[in-house]
């Protein structure tokens, strides 16, 4: 029994020894956590470049704000141009989906819920999978000699929530 024994142990040692080239659980580099929405900078998504271009080439200052807890940043041009964008999560998001009164925009396979649309106005809810984005822009249309732009401002939106995102990586 004392060969046996030894046999055994030789082979559970050789067992222990095989495993000896891997790094225990907890000694292994789990790379670079995940990062999370709430840790984002809402002003550093978009460029000022391209908050300009919707806001029909005016300059925009912009401003980080928290609005609980939710990364917000609010850029503005002169008279009533904006665009706010923040990034959240709806505790009950059927009341973003439901009561989407302006309709849903295709956003390359997401849905952007239109709470409010107009020529000159836009509020935006868009599902983007990690976390939701809501945009609120305001920016006149541009007249020519036939009168108002006919370009809904939702429907620019969605050129800046598909920009917003690509850059979040969403």
């Amino acid at each position: 029994m004392g060969i046996r024994t030894t046999l055994v142990a030789a082979g559970c040692a050789a067992l222990a020894l095989a495993g000896c080239g891997s790094e225990p659980e907890a000694e292994r580099d789990p790379g670079p956590p995940a990062k999370r929405w709430q840790d984002e900078d809402a002003c550093a998504v978009l460029s000022d470049a391209e908050i300009s271009a919707h806001l029909r080439g005016q300059q925009p200052r912009h401003g980080r704000e928290d609005d609980h807890g939710r990364p917000t940043c609010v850029w503005k041009g002169e008279d009533d141009y904006k665009v706010r964008m923040v990034l959240w999560q709806p505790p009950y998001p059927d009341i973003q989906t439901e009561h989407a009164t302006g309709g849903k925009a295709d956003i390359d396979g997401r849905t952007g819920y239109i709470q409010l649309g107009m020529s000159h106005s836009c509020l935006m809810d868009v599902d983007a999978g990690t976390a939701w984005i809501q945009f609120e822009t305001h920016s006149p249309g541009e007249k020519d000699a036939s009168g108002p732009s006919k370009v809904q401002e939702c429907d620019r939106v969605v050129e800046l929530a598909k920009l917003a995102i690509r850059k979040l990586g969403w």
